[in-house]
């Protein structure tokens, strides 16, 4: 297998036969099923929006236009963490 010509946002990987395609393959269903854990996995800690918000003592919009972000995106974020 060998990277081949690619854009700046993606890389094209040329399998040289149909081995190296079987290979790929198997690494990737091993992974898949926990088996082989060669992938880092990141976790990614988030923070409490509307805590934050309240505790600065503004509205939704007010913070919303502090952050330079939508309202809408927002009121998603603190949306998502009542329900989690």
């Amino acid at each position: 297998m060998r990277v081949g010509p690619s854009c700046p946002s993606s890389i094209i990987l040329i399998f040289e036969d149909g081995d190296d395609l079987i290979a790929a393959m198997s690494v990737a269903a091993a992974q898949a099923q926990g088996v082989d854990q060669v992938a880092r996995m990141h976790t990614i800690e988030v923070p409490d929006v509307r805590a934050i918000r309240e505790e600065l003592g503004l509205s939704q919009q007010a913070f919303a236009s502090a952050c330079r972000i939508p309202l809408a995106t927002l009121k998603g974020w603190e949306a998502r963490a009542a329900a989690a």
